[in-house]
């Protein structure tokens, strides 16, 4: 194929120029190499593509019905390569991530705007999913990457850790836990609760710590947005359990976070890729960002 591409280089060259000589020099050949290569795809073809004079050099019919032909296959490949070439450079692209809500509050917009900055011509696109959409939106290439938790049970998955976030109580500024340095567990089970729903990732964390501690909670209500959390608790109506980053991503005016204790709890927050696929770079980009 490589060698058809060069064919047809040379014969547009020598098409463009009307000479040998001077087409030879445009493609960085010799006078000789590139007569001895038009003179390959002439026999290849068993068709004479130049009428050659002393004087000129004129297309023939042949060559003439090939011209628009190899002028479509040379200019699509210099264009397919030129866009590659683009991409690459990150000077044209596009990425779609998937975000949990309390990474599209404060982590996400951060990073797109240092991307957008430096790679303003790069389109870039994002979800805000609960944590169990995530996976099939990665896994399916609908998204190039997650950033969110790990995927129980998603071999097809890869994860890379970026932080942790650690949970914590959240309470209006007159409730008696604000006064504390921390507050354990157990001390919730006489509170009534603002719980995440079963879709979030904290949801999972508060069962799996319920089946630890053998802990039974007073859920009053259950909510999958942190922000409708926030409201709540301001209303008096009881208290939540959240990442601790949340305090500075959302207004939180007259709301406390105590760290919860025996146990201690973290959220690990990272990147969810498709394991063995190699991501575009501008996706590569925006994951080091």
């Amino acid at each position: 194929m490589a060698d058809r591409i060069k064919e047809l280089r040379c014969f547009l060259a020598v098409h463009r120029f009307g000479n040998f000589t001077r087409g030879a020099e445009a493609v960085g050949l010799s006078q000789p190499s590139l007569s001895a290569i038009v003179a390959s795809l002439e026999e290849d073809l068993g068709l004479q593509l130049f009428d050659r004079t002393t004087r000129s050099v004129e297309l023939t019919a042949a060559g003439a019905e090939l011209l628009p032909r190899a002028l479509q296959i040379v200019n699509d490949l210099d264009d397919a390569f030129d866009s590659m070439r683009q991409t690459t450079r990150l000077a044209r692209g596009r990425v779609r991530i998937a975000a949990l809500p309390s990474v599209s509050s404060g982590l996400l917009p951060r990073a797109l705007a240092e991307f957008a900055r430096g790679h303003p011509n790069v389109e870039v696109g994002f979800l805000e999913v609960l944590a169990a959409a995530m996976p099939d939106l990665v896994a399916s290439g609908d998204c190039d990457f997650g950033l969110g938790v790990a995927a129980a049970g998603r071999p097809d998955l890869d994860f890379t850790p970026i932080y942790d976030d650690g949970i914590v109580t959240i309470c209006r500024d007159d409730h008696p836990f604000s006064q504390l340095d921390e507050v354990a567990w157990a001390a919730l089970s006489d509170e009534d609760i603002i719980a995440m729903g079963n879709l979030t990732s904290v949801h999972a964390i508060l069962t799996s710590i319920s089946a630890e501690t053998k802990l039974q909670l007073k859920v009053r209500y259950e909510t999958l947005y942190m922000a409708t959390a926030f409201g709540l608790i301001r209303q008096g109506l009881g208290i939540s359990i959240m990442p601790r980053s949340l305090m500075s991503d959302f207004d939180t005016r007259g709301l406390v976070a105590i760290p919860l204790t025996d146990p201690s709890v973290t959220r690990r927050i990272g990147v969810v890729s498709r394991k063995g696929r190699v991501l575009s770079p501008a996706a590569s980009r925006m994951v080091e960002i």
